[in-house]
């Protein structure tokens, strides 16, 4: 990356850390934390290992800084769901198709919390927990107003769904003929969702809108 004498300061600064938040979600995501060595990830944008402490001070902070900007990219993916209440169901047709593909468009930041997992290093991070409890609120909201099924628990509705959309995708990456398949897999997989989680009532309104020849739930999905 090439920073022009010209570029204002302030410009240059934003754009020198994006640069190195995108290298180090590479070098995360391709070796994980431990063996992550800031150097390399100086040396692939093009600046000095001490310009990361500049900006970031430690490794850890590093990593903490592309984790809170996936969290972030998250909840732009979801902006629209956020302003629905537990009562419309299409917080959950399209919230749970959009998480569907939002890990479909960033595998590479699966195998970075992949690799945080198994390392033991998932960060515990104020975004991250406000995050939790926001969704949380969301299925709670939706129980409360009878759109969740009163016998399915909050929590496990949402380790259901988080389990079924990681794990698709996990199997995805290791089978090609399946990926070429998503499309269609992944409509079946929100209706079986939807059928576990929902309530009688809320299923019969979800499928109707998911049948709808003109309903524009996708494209809503992608606008974000």
């Amino acid at each position: 990356m090439r920073y022009g004498l010209r570029m204002p300061q302030s410009e240059q600064a934003r754009a020198t850390r994006t640069a190195l938040l995108d290298a180090a979600e590479i070098a995360f995501a391709e070796r994980g934390f431990h063996d992550t060595k800031l150097r390399d990830v100086a040396r692939n944008v093009g600046v000095t290992q001490p310009l990361i402490h500049h900006y970031f001070k430690t490794k850890d902070a590093l990593f903490d800084a592309v984790v809170i900007r996936v969290l972030e990219r998250y909840e732009a993916a979801q902006f629209d769901q956020w302003n629905r209440d537990g009562s419309d169901v299409r917080f959950f047709t399209q919230g749970i198709r959009t998480l569907f593909e939002f890990l479909g468009r960033h595998r590479r930041v699966a195998r970075l919390m992949r690799w945080a997992s198994l390392e033991g290093r998932l960060p515990e991070i104020p975004q991250g927990n406000e995050l939790d409890a926001r969704v949380r609120e969301k299925f709670v909201g939706a129980q409360q107003a009878g759109v969740l099924h009163p016998n399915v628990s909050v929590d496990a509705a949402r380790l259901m769904i988080d389990a079924v959309t990681r794990g698709f995708w996990d199997r995805a990456d290791q089978m090609p003929a399946l990926k070429q398949q998503a499309d269609d897999i992944i409509d079946e997989l929100l209706r079986c969702l939807l059928v576990s989680v929902l309530s009688e009532k809320a299923l019969a309104e979800a499928l109707e809108i998911l049948d709808q020849p003109d309903h524009d739930e996708r494209n809503e999905g992608n606008a974000t």
